[in-house]
């Protein structure tokens, strides 16, 4: 397995701190889309479009929370030196993954196996 090197540590540390930012960002103002769309929802409980909007909104806060708690993983992963390491093989994660996806807990024959048997995509980021 080989190690990551210091620099590209920082690289990706600055990475997922600015990601980091984004996400806290994007799910504040989608949290208060959502306390508006429900304001809208008290004045007009008829509309199916209301409806279909709050749902859209909550999706969208869903996902960045998802996404805020990988990188939040990331980061605990950065201080027990388990970065870069796959959760599923312990095998290392290659920089350019890592530089794609910051937060990226597998390696991508892993990622591509767990999709497969799962069912699901992950995304690189938002």
């Amino acid at each position: 397995m080989h190690a990551l090197t210091t620099s590209q540590i920082d690289l990706l540390k600055q990475k997922l701190e600015s990601q980091q930012t984004e996400l806290k960002t994007a799910l504040l103002r989608e949290t208060t889309d959502v306390s508006q769309i429900e304001d809208l929802d008290a004045i007009d409980r008829d509309h199916a479009v209301t409806a279909e909007i709050a749902e859209t909104e909550f999706a969208v806060a869903s996902h960045c929370g998802q996404q805020l708690q990988r990188v939040e993983r990331a980061f605990g992963r950065l201080q027990t030196a388990n970065y870069g390491v796959c959760v599923d093989c312990i095998g290392a994660i290659g920089f350019s993954r890592l530089l794609a996806c910051p937060s990226a807990e597998r390696c991508e024959r892993c990622q591509e196996v767990y999709e497969h048997t799962h069912g699901v995509h992950i995304p690189a980021s938002m």
